[in-house]
């Protein structure tokens, strides 16, 4: 078992419903790095997250949902790099579990949330544009393009990395997922 950010106790290789708790993801992630650390400055899952979201259609409002919640399995499993998930069995079988009970708690369609994050799905191509840029400017050297070098000072990456360098943690959460009631956007009573 481990103890959440609210003090609950939960089993992350057998998540319930019960289980989920909108602030406790929002605290989880805005404290949980991307890139499993490996980026210039602290730059957090929920940073990450609010991104994505940006980069979704507003109207319908479940894909912008599932933007808002594509990565809370995170929140109780940790955010493993992906050729260390797509090699572990048990932990892709444990967020398999985490994404449905989180799907069950905030009342969300199953079908339509992975069709989503599926390859062709509006949030999954969101995914991939903050993953591709949060790279160019988060790194050094790019792991996506071979060889290319830090971004030159002028360019956008570089203007956006001003940006994410200045997020931290409590930052994240003030800036759209913890305050003022994160509970009510989700619609979950407490």
């Amino acid at each position: 078992l481990i103890t959440t950010w609210s003090g609950r106790q939960v089993d992350p290789l057998n998540l319930k419903p019960e289980d989920i708790y909108a602030p406790d993801i929002c605290w989880a992630l805005s404290n949980i790095c991307r890139f499993g650390g490996h980026s210039r400055q602290f730059y957090s899952v929920a940073q990450h997250t609010l991104r994505v979201a940006d980069k979704v259609p507003a109207d319908p409002p479940a894909p912008l949902f599932h933007a808002l919640v594509h990565d809370a399995a995170e929140a109780y499993l940790g955010d493993v790099t992906t050729p260390v998930k797509h090699r572990i069995p048990e932990y892709q079988r444990a967020e398999e579990i985490a994404e449905g009970a989180v799907c069950q708690a905030f009342g969300v369609d199953r079908i339509s949330f992975f069709d989503d994050l599926g390859p062709e799905g509006v949030v999954k191509k969101a995914d991939l544009e903050c993953l591709r840029e949060e790279q160019e400017s988060l790194f050094i050297h790019s792991t996506t393009l071979p060889g290319r070098l830090w971004m030159s000072p002028k360019s956008a990456a570089n203007e956006l990395l001003l940006e994410l360098w200045t997020w931290c943690p409590l930052r994240t959460t003030q800036n759209g997922l913890l305050i003022p009631r994160p509970n009510e956007f989700f619609g979950v009573a407490e």
